[in-house]
């Protein structure tokens, strides 16, 4: 894979030294930190003293958020008269998050309140029927739905034709038909005012209609409301960075016994980050919608004993370890179908197909192609039916749902985001599917735009990477969407140390030309060895690094993120690597 290197600040005015100088001064920053903070949109002293230090009072009023003021009129209402609540969530990490978060204060103002989750093969996505008459069962006069609804314009309208009150909570891409007829929609993009709220997911939101409920109690929920922003790759900027360092505090805490149960399920200790929601709990969440019921999760999160959540924790554990084995499997297979059947100088998007897929793991298979071939990839299931379930991902420079938006005759329904959207579509459209988007995807991409590109912060020396300065980085966190870990470029290094063969676990060769000691395979795919300047020396570490040929006797380039590891009580620095070319 090709990959490119840009400088993210090269075509922007030069900082001028003397604010660097006075900011630096005033906030006891080195200057390579405060152009850094320049450079993500800081702009005074108050700008980066909120950026490093976020504050639970600098969230908004929540009856700002467009739509809250009528739900809560109509919550009240409906709380008055004692009327049983039906709230409709989503089987992925946000709507189950979203979904706890309405559950736990339900529970606590005395509300008749009742959950469905649907199920993603029976019952698939969004506001479905199942959901409607799941409500009706409960006899609910009251129906909110978190991370779906702003699409589901006929079910809205039977709901309300069978006297049901419903209060929409969405995030999603408002369909050109415009707005269903809900009794009151929350979606940030309904009006203009709501554009400060434009960023937050599904759990952001239900934890805005919380706070406009019960006030600051809503703040307990953080841990909850952190684990659905992170897994849904909402960007960690504005309120979503409160969110989560706050809510990270929390699960830090074990406030949440489901939450505290998985991470022991899953043996994290010491410091958490954003990255472990990411990567450790949110997929074990998921893992039980993917492959079966949400349902299990849902009741982990809400789970009141330790004894009921460790139960349920190792239940999830389990589904996790299975969806694991069928996702290795199926990501195999769909990697060989691309290499035996895509044409990389024809297409732009990359459209696979087969029966053997389970429909729960194609949005992670997407993810996968995508990291591999850096195309746009859409994977789809197939059932005994002919009918397909489709999940798609992008990169930069293309939006995936409006793409679906103008092919969208080849499909039955489609919703999603920019980047990631999931449709359903017939087995006898899928050829015509297959030649429209990429027809589509000609006029938007580029040949450079199919390069991976890794955006640079700063080159710098070696040298600069003080223990100052790195400690100064991990007041950058929470790391994410929106705000990823800084990444920086160094030039015309020794490497000490090369590989002969990557992930092999054997030891390659040292090489001449002043080099010393060796580099080794620590896992498939994962490299560790060290580089210097002559001065100066770090461990650097290559997690699934791609091909390099490390025969030549050079210097190299590398572009990397500064990180750290702890051994035996002791923190040493090392470079986690992105990229290497030669120099």
């Amino acid at each position: 894979m090709q990959t490119s290197w840009t400088l993210r600040y090269e075509n922007q005015p030069e900082v001028q030294e003397d604010l660097v100088s006075d900011l630096s001064l005033s906030l006891d920053l080195s200057p390579l930190t405060v152009r850094l903070l320049l450079g993500r949109g800081c702009s005074t002293a108050r700008d980066i003293e909120e950026y490093l230090n976020p504050r639970i009072e600098h969230l908004a009023d929540p009856f700002l958020v467009p739509g809250i003021p009528s739900a809560v009129q109509l919550v009240r209402k409906h709380l008055t008269l004692q009327s049983p609540i039906a709230i409709h969530g989503d089987y992925d990490v946000d709507g189950i998050t979203a979904s706890a978060v309405l559950t736990r204060v339900f529970r606590r103002l005395g509300a008749d309140s009742h959950v469905f989750l649907p199920h993603r093969i029976h019952d698939g996505y969004g506001l479905t029927r199942a959901g409607l008459e799941f409500a009706k069962k409960k006899g609910a006069k009251l129906l909110i739905t978190v991370d779906c609804g702003i699409t589901a314009f006929d079910i809205i309208e039977e709901a309300r034709a069978a006297g049901m009150d419903v209060i929409v909570t969405d995030h999603h891409q408002i369909s050109p038909r415009g707005l269903p007829s809900a009794s009151a929609i929350i979606h940030p993009l309904i009006d203009p005012s709501g554009e400060a709220f434009k960023e937050l997911s599904a759990v952001g939101l239900a934890f805005k209609l919380a706070c406009a409920l019960i006030g600051d109690e809503a703040r307990e929920l953080l841990d909850l409301v952190s684990l659905g922003t992170v897994a849904d790759v909402a960007p960690l900027a504005g309120e979503n960075r409160i969110f989560v360092k706050y809510g990270l505090e929390k699960c830090r805490e074990g406030r949440n016994l489901g939450i505290k149960a998985l991470a022991e399920a899953a043996k994290l200790r010491g410091r958490w980050s954003a990255m472990h929601l990411g990567f450790n709990i949110g997929p074990r969440i998921n893992a039980s919608g993917r492959l079966d019921s949400p349902d299990i999760a849902l009741a982990l999160l809400t789970s009141q004993h330790e004894k009921e959540a460790r139960s349920l924790a190792a239940i999830l554990e389990a589904e996790n370890k299975r969806r694991q084995r069928i996702e290795r499997e199926a990501v195999k297979q769909a990697v060989e179908k691309v290499e035996r059947e895509f044409n990389f100088s024809r297409d732009r998007v990359i459209v696979v197909w087969d029966e053997r897929w389970h429909p729960g793991v194609i949005g992670i298979m997407a993810s996968r192609l995508v990291d591999k071939f850096y195309r746009p990839a859409i994977v789809i299931s197939l059932d005994e039916n002919k009918l397909g379930r489709g999940s798609a991902r992008s990169i930069r420079h293309f939006n995936i749902f409006n793409a679906l938006n103008d092919v969208s005759g080849c499909l039955m329904e489609h919703g999603g985001h920019e980047q990631a959207a999931g449709f359903k579509i017939k087995a006898d459209q899928l050829e015509a599917f297959r030649e429209a988007i990429n027809q589509n995807a000609v006029l938007e991409l580029d040949a450079e735009h199919l390069v991976k590109s890794y955006e640079v912060e700063a080159e710098l020396k070696l040298s600069e990477l003080t223990r100052k300065f790195v400690e100064e980085l991990d007041r950058f966190e929470p790391f994410g969407a929106g705000n990823p870990k800084p990444v920086f470029l160094t030039r015309r290094l020794l490497v000490k140390g090369k590989p002969s063969t990557l992930g092999t676990g054997q030891h390659g060769q040292a090489a001449g030309g002043g080099l010393v000691g060796q580099a080794r395979a620590v896992g498939t795919g994962h490299l560790k060895f060290w580089v210097s300047d002559g001065e100066t020396t770090f461990e650097a570490l290559w997690f699934n690094a791609r091909p390099f040929d490390w025969g030549h006797e050079s210097f190299i380039d590398i572009v990397y993120t500064p990180d750290s590891r702890t051994w035996d009580g002791q923190t040493f620095p090392v470079l986690a690597i992105k990229d290497i070319k030669f120099s």
